[in-house]
């Protein structure tokens, strides 16, 4: 239930409640005017007596008619609910439209990170291919060059013509290195 439903509903309660309490208010003051109307002559000669003046006085002015004080009721007029309810529904769509505007940026801000984490991802992957097809591509230069086919560069006897190889396209110095280094053996 919308607050402002509620206020209209309170306020039609409150308009019932307060228009009896006037009609019971206005009653007991009207009674209470008239008792008084009825003895106004009696107590304005008891205090022209007390007074010390003659109580003839009080013959010659006739008892006053006094209006009763009447309590109105609060009414609120069908526009003043009208504005409440209004009110009410306008309170509810703006914390609605905060809510949606707070949902939107955590959205977008959720996005964002996805978006970022995707781009390492692709960019990651990108790279291993890039390195992958680089490795590939020097393999088979190296296995071009060699001669000796991949399936067998670790193994001993691929590492042998591998070796062999070198030390053919070497010149004397590197003869000379590779020969200390691996033995006589093993490069002829």
């Amino acid at each position: 239930m919308a607050i402002g439903e509620v206020m209209a509903g309170g306020a039609q309660a409150v308009n019932a409640g307060t228009g009896l309490f006037s009609m019971i208010y206005n009653a007991a003051n009207q009674q209470k005017t008239w008792r008084r109307e009825d003895t106004a002559v009696q107590r304005r000669t008891a205090d022209l007596r007390a007074a010390g003046l003659s109580p003839t006085l009080a013959a010659g002015a006739a008892a006053q008619s006094s209006q009763a004080v009447r309590m109105g009721g609060t009414n609120l007029n069908p526009g003043a609910i009208a504005q409440a309810k209004l009110m009410g529904a306008q309170k509810k769509q703006s914390e609605s439209s905060k809510n949606l505007a707070d949902t939107q940026k955590r959205l977008v801000a959720q996005q964002a990170v996805n978006a970022n984490e995707l781009n390492k991802g692709i960019i990651q992957d990108n790279q291993t291919k890039m390195a992958n097809a680089a490795m590939s591509l020097n393999e088979m230069l190296y296995e071009e060059a060699t001669g000796v086919p991949r399936s067998l560069w670790n193994t001993p006897a691929g590492q042998a013509i591998i070796l062999r190889e070198q030390w053919k396209n070497a010149d004397a110095a590197e003869r000379a290195l590779i020969t200390a280094t691996l033995g006589a053996n093993l490069v002829k």
